[in-house]
C-alpha cells in the first residue's frame, strides 16, 4: 500500500502550479495523445494487482489455491475465458506493448512477454512503480527511496532526484513527490530531473487521486475535492475513507465509519451509495467494473468483480474448493470450524430425516480436541483440548449423552420426520450427531434455516 500524500493546501498549490493535470489511464484506454500509462494511478495506490491490456484483464487471483495464486491470470472483460498464464506476478502490475511488468521473486521488478516468454529481471527493487511514456518511475528501495527512472528494458537507469521520497505520482511531464529530507513537504520536478521546486510547507494527507477536472484526496479524516484550476475547494463527504479509487465520475472508497464497507460518491456530491457489506481493500477500477477484495468470513478474504453501480457482483475465478462451496448456489448446509469451511468428503453437515446433523470426529479433530471411538458400544467420547475431565459420550441410537462423572442428559429434543427423537447415527463409518446436541460441548452458532444452515464452531463465529 502507498504512504500518505499532501494536505489540501498543498493540493491547491499543485492545481495552481500545474493548471490542468492529466488523468492517469492505462495504455489500452483513451489517453492524452502524448502520454501512455501502464496502469492507472488509482490502481497503483491499491497495489496494482489488476490491469488491462486490450480486451483482456490481467489479475493476481487472490481466490486461488495455494501455489496457484502466485500466477497471473487473464480473462475477457465480461469475465469469461479465465486462463492461467505462465507469468508469476505478485503486485505492482503494469502492462505496456505486450509486456507485463511486475514485482516478483525477492522483491525485484521484472518484465515478461504476455505469452510467457523472455522473462527479464530489470535489476531494481521499487515501490510506487508507474510506467509513463516509455519510462519506469520508481522509488529505489536499496537507495533510501530515491526517485529513479528506468528504460523499459532495464538497461538505462537515471536518478531523477537524490531526495528520499515517501510518495510519488507522475502526471504528464511533471512528478509530484513528498520529500523525506525536508520534513515530508511536497515538491515537484520534471521527468528529466530539472525544475525541482518546493511547493509549500503544509503537512501530508493520503489517497490523492487525479482526473481531468478534479483533485480528490483525504485530509482530516474526510474526502475533499478541488478543481485542477485551483477553484471550488469543498468537502465531498464527511466519511473517513480508507483505500480509494476513481473513474472520473465517482469516487470509490472503503468507508472507515462503516466497518470499511465499499461506498461510492459522485463528484458533485449528490449521489452516495453503499455498494457492499464486507470489509473492503485493494479497490481497482477497470472501465465499468470494480475489482476488490472483501472479507467475507473470519479468515476468508475473497476477490470480487462488480459493476461500478453495484450490480453484477461475483467472485473472481479461479477459486479454492472451499470458496467454490461457499459461493455455490446449491442448497446445502455449510460448516465452519475455527473460521475454516470444511470441504472434505466426511466433514460436511447433512440433513437426516429432516434434522441437521454434524460429523463429530471432523469437528473435534479440527479444534485439536479428543475423539475416542468404542467399537463395541458404538460410542464416541469427545472432549475439548486439555479438557478430558469434562468429556461427553455419544452413543449410536441413544438420545442421552453421558458425561465424565457418569451423569446423563438428553442431547436434543429434535424430532425426525417420523416423530422419533433424533439420536446419533453411523453412516459409512462416520458418526453424525444432531447439531443441537453439541451446544453443551463446544462453542457453536447456527444461523439460517433448512436447506442452507451455516454452522460456526470455535473461534470463527
Amino acid at each position: 500500500m502507498t504512504r500518505r500524500l499532501q494536505a489540501y493546501i498543498l493540493l491547491l498549490a499543485i492545481a495552481v502550479a500545474v493548471g490542468t493535470l492529466y488523468s492517469p489511464v492505462q495504455s489500452s484506454a483513451a489517453a492524452p495523445a502524448t502520454y501512455t500509462y501502464g496502469n492507472t494511478w488509482g490502481n497503483v495506490q491499491n497495489d496494482a494487482i489488476v490491469a488491462q491490456s486490450g480486451d483482456w484483464i490481467y489479475f493476481n487471483p487472490r481466490n486461488a489455491s495455494s501455489g496457484e495464486n502466485a500466477y497471473l491470470y487473464k480473462m475477457k472483460k465480461d469475465g469469461t475465458s479465465v486462463t492461467k498464464t505462465p507469468i508469476k506476478a505478485q503486485y505492482q502490475l503494469n502492462i505496456v506493448n505486450g509486456w507485463a511488468y511486475f514485482s516478483g521473486s525477492k522483491g525485484y521488478y521484472y518484465r515478461q512477454k504476455l505469452d510467457g516468454t523472455m522473462k527479464e529481471n530489470l535489476g531494481f527493487k521499487g515501490e510506487d512503480i508507474q510506467i509513463v511514456n516509455g519510462w519506469i518511475y520508481y522509488l529505489d528501495a536499496a537507495k533510501h527511496s530515491q526517485l529513479w527512472k528506468s528504460s523499459l528494458d532495464g538497461k538505462t537507469k537515471k536518478i531523477v532526484t537524490k531526495d528520499p521520497v515517501n510518495d510519488v505520482q507522475v502526471l504528464g511531464d511533471w512528478i509530484f513527490y513528498v520529500n523525506g529530507k525536508d520534513g515530508n513537504k511536497l515538491y515537484k520536478i520534471k521527468t528529466d530531473g530539472t525544475g525541482r521546486t518546493k511547493l509549500n510547507n503544509a503537512f501530508t494527507v493520503s489517497y490523492m487521486l487525479v482526473n481531468k477536472d478534479w483533485l480528490v484526496y483525504e485530509a482530516n479524516q474526510r474526502i475533499y475535492k478541488l478543481r485542477t484550476n485551483g477553484k471550488d475547494l469543498s468537502v465531498l463527504t464527511e466519511d473517513q475513507p480508507g483505500p480509494m479509487n476513481t473513474d472520473g465520475k465517482f469516487v470509490y472508497y472503503a468507508n472507515n465509519d462503516d466497518d470499511r464497507k465499499l461506498y461510492r460518491i459522485s463528484l458533485d456530491g449528490k449521489t452516495k451509495q453503499k455498494l457492499t457489506d464486507g470489509m473492503t481493500t485493494f479497490i481497482h477500477v477497470i472501465g465499468d467494473w470494480l475489482y476488490f477484495t472483501e472479507q467475507v468470513d473470519y479468515e476468508t478474504v475473497v476477490m470480487f468483480r462488480m459493476k461500478t453501480d453495484g450490480t453484477g457482483k461475483r467472485p473472481v475465478q479461479p477459486m479454492r474448493p472451499d470458496l467454490a462451496m461457499l459461493f455455490s448456489t446449491e442448497n446445502k448446509p455449510l460448516l465452519f470450524v475455527n473460521g475454516k469451511l470444511l470441504t472434505g468428503k466426511n466433514e460436511q453437515p447433512i440433513y437426516y430425516k429432516g434434522v441437521l446433523y454434524l460429523p463429530l470426529k471432523a469437528i473435534f479433530d479440527r479444534i485439536n480436541g479428543t475423539y475416542i471411538w468404542n467399537e463395541k458400544e458404538k460410542s464416541a467420547t469427545v472432549a475439548r483440548e486439555y479438557d478430558f475431565d469434562f468429556s461427553t459420550t455419544f452413543t449410536v441410537g441413544k438420545a442421552e449423552l453421558r458425561q465424565a462423572n457418569g451423569s446423563e442428559y438428553l442431547g436434543t429434543e429434535d424430532r425426525l420426520d417420523d416423530g422419533s427423537i433424533a439420536t446419533p447415527i453411523l453412516l459409512n463409518g462416520v458418526m453424525y450427531v444432531p447439531a443441537n446436541s453439541l451446544y453443551g460441548c463446544i462453542k457453536m452458532n447456527i444461523q439460517g434455516e433448512k436447506p442452507k444452515h451455516t454452522i460456526r464452531i470455535g473461534n470463527g463465529y
